[in-house]
């Protein structure tokens, strides 16, 4: 019948619009708004700034790049984000209005001095305030000025690579801390993990250890860790969370956190040189900022481990001396002396490359502004470590033993200037480790022919050690090659003293995050991930 088949093609039809209403709310809910935090004026990234979701009370950061994501979701699309960062003036913007196809470009107004805030005195001297005496103070009252009883914060947690503008290997989690209080050593405090990924929607590097080498500082070929030739990371198991928070100068005010702060009670002052304090605001807040340098000698070995048939370690060159080039700088409130940022880098004058970087800051609790808590804590250093994807080094192929030598093939024409050197072979009797004397050393187009002082030798059954021996394109005989990352580890709070139920929970151990339990809680869901950009613009 005609109205049949109207009635069904009206249901077909109704059917489709449903499919394509259901279909684009759901893209639509799982699509992330992206925006880019600006300078008004210099139209430079504003790194770190504070977005804050100001109904549903969630706070998340941009990352170093004035990039942050926030998720397209139904729960938000009624909400306000408020940005703000210290120097500039805050701005609210419905979440609505935001573009979820492009990026927003978002531009923040420096906060300018006007006359009103300037004290004019009588005797014509300016009011001049001592830098030193500054961080004195605030240093003095860092007891009554941060939480001495226990509370709690659950934070965004991220830990990523990055390699010539790439982010690689980015690990996120939620994180809920238990502190016990500024009175107590922070490693004494307790942790949970609400929620744990490895994003994949960028490159895993897989074959990145997660261990540093914080004894010989250099590559070892046979078991290549992470390491920095000019400084000690602590492992702590592998845990870059608790190797970030080591590193937070303020909760570890009277404890080592990192050169050349080192105890900022103690040492701070005494290792740096500071400039004038120069005033900036935040809307109607007035802080004094000092910027600090100091240049510091560092000594380090840079040589690769090698070890004799005794695994000894040979190959013992002279250790070498740089200089760190520290530049910083420090916030504080001159109304109650708190500290409310620190930025502190180091380059090595010799390679003018950044070696590691600190951003911290503090913020208020609450209204009342009594006491600070954290808001956000970033640690960045270079690393090296060797290339296990890299399958055309040049390394040896065989040994074969001749009548009257010892026949080294190797994949690579030889330097046969460099390889006749006869120290740079050890060759011992497996049985008794005793050291095969060497006649000379002859080389053959990629063939290295040891003719041995007791041609029998060569019926023995040898341990073969051979070292710094170079291929015509300079290449060192069984060194895979080197790659350099900067390892970043970033914590942002989202939420100050939450209450969180749980189903079944457990306090973090000193094992990379991976490896940990998850406390798991409903509320989880909560939680932004602020993920940053695969790419930086």
């Amino acid at each position: 019948m005609p109205f049949l088949r109207i009635l069904k093609n009206n249901k077909i039809i109704f059917l489709i619009l449903c499919i394509f209403f259901s279909t684009t709310y759901y893209s639509q809910i799982k699509t992330k708004i992206r925006g880019k935090i600006l300078d008004k004026t210099t139209k430079l990234p504003v790194s770190y700034a504070t977005i804050l979701l100001k109904k549903n009370s969630l706070g998340l950061y941009a990352n170093e790049e004035g990039d942050f994501l926030i998720s397209n979701s139904l729960k938000y699309q009624s909400d306000t984000i408020i940005i703000s960062s210290i120097g500039y003036k805050k701005i609210y913007l419905p979440i609505k209005g935001l573009s979820k196809k492009e990026i927003n470009k978002i531009y923040l107004h420096q906060v300018k001095e006007t006359l009103d805030e300037i004290t004019i005195v009588s005797n014509k001297k300016k009011n001049k305030v001592p830098s030193k005496s500054l961080i004195k103070e605030a240093i003095k009252r860092i007891p009554q000025n941060y939480p001495s009883s226990s509370f709690s914060i659950l934070s965004y947690y991220r830990d990523y690579l990055k390699r010539n503008g790439t982010y690689y290997n980015l690990n996120e989690a939620i994180i809920q801390t238990i502190d016990s209080g500024f009175l107590t050593p922070h490693y004494k405090n307790n942790f949970r993990l609400l929620s744990y990924k490895n994003n994949p929607n960028f490159t895993r590097e897989s074959f990145i250890p997660d261990d540093y080498d914080s004894i010989n500082q250099s590559p070892d070929y046979q078991n290549p860790k992470k390491y920095v030739p000019y400084a000690k990371i602590p492992n702590k198991g592998g845990n870059e969370l608790f190797i970030l928070l080591g590193h937070d100068p303020l909760r570890n005010y009277n404890t080592t956190s990192f050169s050349f702060i080192n105890k900022l009670k103690r040492d701070f002052i005494k290792n740096h040189s500071f400039k004038k304090p120069i005033k900036i605001f935040q809307d109607e807040t007035m802080f004094y900022k000092v910027p600090f340098y100091t240049h510091k000698n560092i000594i380090y070995n840079g040589k690769p481990v090698h070890k004799d048939a005794n695994k000894n370690v040979i190959d013992t060159k002279e250790q070498q001396t740089d200089i760190a080039l520290i530049e910083g700088e420090i916030v504080i409130n001159p109304k109650d002396y708190t500290i409310h940022q620190i930025k502190y880098k180091a380059i090595l004058e010799s390679t003018k490359k950044q070696v590691y970087e600190l951003r911290l800051e503090y913020g208020y609790i609450d209204n009342t502004k009594s006491l600070m808590r954290l808001n956000y804590v970033s640690f960045n250093n270079e690393f090296f470590t060797v290339d296990n994807n890299d399958k055309d080094y040049f390394k040896i192929v065989n040994y074969k033993r001749k009548d009257n030598y010892l026949s080294i093939k190797t994949n690579a024409v030889i330097d046969a200037k460099n390889a006749t050197n006869k120290s740079l072979y050890n060759i011992y009797n497996k049985k008794d480790k005793i050291k095969i004397k060497i006649k000379n050393v002859k080389i053959v187009g990629n063939e290295i022919r040891v003719f041995f002082k007791h041609p029998y030798q060569l019926n023995l059954e040898l341990k073969i050690d051979i070292r710094n021996i170079k291929d015509n394109k300079g290449r060192i005989i069984n060194q895979k090659k080197l790659l350099r990352y900067y390892q970043f580890r970033e914590l942002f709070v989202q939420q100050f003293n939450k209450e969180v139920s749980f189903t079944n929970k457990c306090y973090m151990q000193n094992v990379p995050l991976h490896k940990n339990c998850i406390s798991k809680s409903a509320e989880t869901k909560d939680f932004l991930m602020n993920s940053p950009f695969q790419k930086i613009d």
